[in-house]
């Protein structure tokens, strides 16, 4: 489990295509994010899984390490990045088919 740094926690953001929520998190000088709040009931049991498990800083926000897709347990390539619109996430499989995706800050 990844303990947490207040001082660089990036805070909640909303996956626009499910509006599921990840609170994205330090832990252990790695970026980790776990899933929050869902929008669909019937993906309840997701809460508290980790989407990004210690994803290595590679530069001014921005990680590189694991996504994860809690629905099939599969883990893609992935970069994620800080910025003005936003947290964008981009996944690779095999390095060949890949797509991102820029999540939105959280309302509180």
């Amino acid at each position: 489990m990844c303990a947490r740094s207040e001082a660089a926690d990036l805070g909640k953001f909303t996956r626009p295509s499910s509006e599921t929520t990840v609170d994205f998190y330090d832990c252990g000088g790695n970026l980790c994010g776990k899933i929050v709040t869902v929008d669909d009931k019937s993906d309840t049991d997701t809460i508290g899984k980790l989407i990004v498990d210690g994803a290595k800083p590679v530069g001014n926000d921005t990680w590189k390490g694991d996504i994860i897709d809690v629905e099939s347990g599969k883990r893609y390539a992935g970069t994620i990045s800080l910025n003005e619109n936003g947290l964008r996430l981009e996944g690779c499989f095999m390095m060949i088919l890949c797509g991102s995706e820029v999540w939105q800050r959280a309302r509180q």
